[in-house]
């Protein structure tokens, strides 16, 4: 069973959503159900793999090959290392959340859980593919869901958000089709396979190409095309809007499948395609992505503390904590790389949890105000009103802040420690983000749960079993993250050593 067990879990969640679409419409119990299982399973198969990675050994495990379309070499190639092992079970865990967390979802049922699986298999293959090609597809593919689900179940502003969210991932797309097939053409011999491709990173370090009526080194002009398309999904200032709109008018799952899973789509990528295949370029570009990252965390937390509304200050958080991300991978060092991976996978958590959290707000009061001129439409003593749901607000809104025992800080501080040595000034500018995120989300704090009850909130109800059920976990996560992160830490060493080696 191991010896195929990325497919298991690649095609359950595709069985799922076939499995959803035979059902008859009428029976909307039976398409939550059949969700619910296929995503338990896809779960238990991704922690089953997890268990069973290989911590020593630093190359592909779980490789799986089966030939495509032989005459253009694009093979069905699947595999796993440090990077991918965590990331795995990450989309296992939130997409089984999400759908517990949609089971009041009575619009389109049927369609809206298939899509949900469909999107599921998508970004798992992105996290799976060792061939460029079908990275490719899994990573266009990953585009339609979103669309369609952000588009029908969305808020007021869903059709514009979702085209605007078409346009920018198409543009993006664009770009690392371009850098693919020149990839493709480039080496020789002709391939897509990323395991050979890495092999020959000298040859294709020393080519060129015409650019302009120029001769460029072919290597750093495939990584900035490369990069141009990962950083749409980041998202890095400026191709970043998309995501705050998006992030505001998607129903609540999809929000935060954006959150803690879609952006890491484009983190992923960066690592493992442009640094693996292309390290000389990536030291080249090494200070500009880290340069990169500081904008996005002092942009983001800027734009953050001008927001009234909870979802685009929970967006604009998200933008500014993806920064640190870009810090730790500007910066080749174990200790900014592991600072780096590990943000990947707390931020996801606590991310997920404050848009859930936010969803819940806006399902008791039909709105998002932080602050408001109408005060029916204020929130305000929420500590009070709905003590439960507070709580667990609490614990989001202080790991993003990184207040040690909480999954935020120990990400940060090992992308400090490892920027430190190497980017002084960068690190300082980063520690001032950090400043302007306490900022921020205290602000709201105490606006939102600290203080005089607003007018809107005389009739809310706290958490129902359901959404504890699905909120635990979360928290639970975040305060083990906080406390002792090692186990999120100990499948990866051998993995990161071994991409650091190919880059110094």
């Amino acid at each position: 069973m191991l010896n195929n067990i990325l497919s298991y879990i690649l095609v359950t969640p595709l069985l799922g959503a076939l499995a959803v679409l035979a059902i008859p419409k009428s029976e909307r119990q039976l398409h939550r159900y059949a969700a619910l299982f296929t995503a338990l399973v896809t779960f238990f198969l991704a922690c089953l793999m997890m268990w069973r990675f290989d911590r020593s050994a630093p190359g592909i495990q779980f490789i799986e090959s089966h030939p495509w379309v032989e005459s253009l070499k694009i093979a069905y190639l699947l595999g796993v290392d440090g990077v991918s092992v965590y990331l795995i079970p990450l989309t296992a865990l939130i997409f089984l959340l999400g759908v517990i967390s949609s089971w009041e979802v009575t619009q389109g049922v049927k369609g809206f859980f298939s899509l949900f699986l469909l999107l599921e298999a998508t970004i798992l293959g992105t996290f799976m593919a060792q061939d460029l090609f079908l990275f490719f597809a899994f990573w266009e593919a990953s585009i339609l869901p979103v669309y369609f689900m952000l588009g029908v179940w969305g808020h007021e502003k869903r059709v514009q958000a979702a085209t605007k969210f078409f346009i920018f991932q198409l543009a993006g797309g664009v770009f690392m089709l371009l850098a693919l097939l020149a990839i493709y053409y480039m080496a020789e011999p002709h391939t897509f396979s990323m395991v050979e491709l890495a092999a020959m990173a000298s040859p294709l370090s020393s080519k060129t190409v015409s650019l302009l009526g120029h001769e460029v080194p072919f290597a750093e002009a495939a990584f900035i095309m490369l990069l141009l398309g990962f950083a749409v999904r980041i998202p890095a200032f400026p191709l970043h809007s998309w995501y705050v709109e998006a992030q505001s008018e998607a129903p609540v799952a999809i929000a935060v499948v954006l959150a803690a899973l879609f952006l890491k789509t484009g983190a992923y990528g960066l690592l493992r395609v442009n640094y693996t295949l292309f390290p000389g370029a990536a030291q080249w570009m090494a200070s500009s992505i880290a340069t990169l990252g500081i904008v996005n965390i002092l942009y983001g937390a800027l734009c953050a503390l001008g927001q009234k509304d909870i979802r685009k200050l929970v967006a604009y958080m998200c933008i500014s904590h993806m920064g640190f991300v870009l810090l730790g991978l500007g910066v080749f060092t174990q200790t900014s790389f592991h600072g780096a991976l590990l943000h990947m996978i707390c931020h996801g958590i606590y991310a997920s949890l404050l848009v859930f959290l936010t969803g819940a707000l806006g399902e008791r009061t039909g709105h998002y105000n932080i602050v408001s001129d109408d005060p029916r439409k204020t929130f305000g003593g929420l500590v009070v009103r709905i003590p439960v749901l507070s709580g667990f607000f609490t614990v989001g809104v202080f790991a993003a802040v990184g207040i040690p025992g909480l999954a935020g800080f120990p990400p940060e501080s090992l992308v400090f420690l490892g920027t430190f040595p190497e980017k002084r000034v960068l690190t300082v500018l980063a520690l001032c983000g950090l400043l302007l995120t306490a900022g921020y989300f205290l602000w709201m704090y105490r606006r939102v749960f600290l203080g005089a009850p607003g007018s809107s909130t005389e009739s809310m109800v706290d958490l129902t079993l359901r959404e504890k059920v699905f909120l635990t976990p979360l928290a639970v996560v975040c305060v083990v993250a906080g406390i002792y992160p090692t186990p999120f830490l100990n499948l990866s060493p051998a993995t990161l050593s071994q991409i650091l080696s190919a880059l110094k």
